[in-house]
């Protein structure tokens, strides 16, 4: 759903184009004049809204006014795992996170080397010191060359943005396991794995 500050936004473009078609068309027959502006009004609503859905919401001011974050992009780091192998910590897991974004919602696909996941469920809210924190649902394919040792398993994760360290949370899983997310840099680009992000990490930054 659209924040109260974005609804407010929208409402008042709307509120601005009804004025100027109140003016554009007023005269003697004002039943006549309520529902142009209905029927113009309810159309551009609906362009409008989806208009913002997609690309207004993104623009800097506009951000500026809303302060919800642009998270667009993949995000590169790593996932530190509880996961014991023969007894010991295995070692930290090279990841990446990648985030498709509009102004209502989010879809975050983890991609390791070994495994991909796809969000069954996520939200994006503002807590109360102000910190961004994105959470969601998952579902996760490990490759069929490793499934006699990592099981398809359901899982729920969170992490909070922030502009110097990037995002940092934790996950949890229906397998027991659990760990924490590292990814303090960032591309603009979509990347589909692990190996194709690495090589492409000079496109990587911190965000702005």
């Amino acid at each position: 759903m659209l924040g109260r500050r974005e609804i407010q936004v929208v409402v008042g473009v709307t509120a601005a184009v009804g004025l100027a078609i109140s003016i554009a068309y007023g005269g003697s027959d004002p039943a006549a004049t309520a529902l142009k502006v209905y029927a113009y009004g309810t159309s551009i609503s609906t362009f409008l809204i989806l208009i913002y859905e997609h690309f207004i919401w993104g623009l800097a001011p506009i951000r500026k006014l809303t302060g919800k974050p642009d998270l667009r992009g993949t995000w590169l780091g790593e996932l530190v795992s509880s996961y014991l192998e023969n007894g010991h910590p295995i070692p930290p897991i090279p990841t990446i996170l990648r985030i498709t974004q509009t102004a209502s919602s989010q879809h975050i696909t983890l991609f390791t080397g070994e495994s991909s996941s796809t969000t069954e469920q996520s939200s994006l809210v503002r807590e109360g010191d102000g910190r961004w924190r994105l959470a969601w649902t998952y579902s996760n394919i490990p490759r069929a060359s490793v499934r006699h040792r990592s099981d398809c398993h359901l899982g729920t994760a969170e992490v909070t943005f922030d502009r110097s360290g990037g995002l940092v949370g934790a996950y949890y899983t229906d397998r027991l396991t659990r760990g924490e997310l590292r990814l303090p840099i960032r591309s603009k680009q979509l990347f589909a794995s692990v190996s194709s992000a690495v090589v492409e990490r000079d496109t990587f930054a911190r965000p702005a």
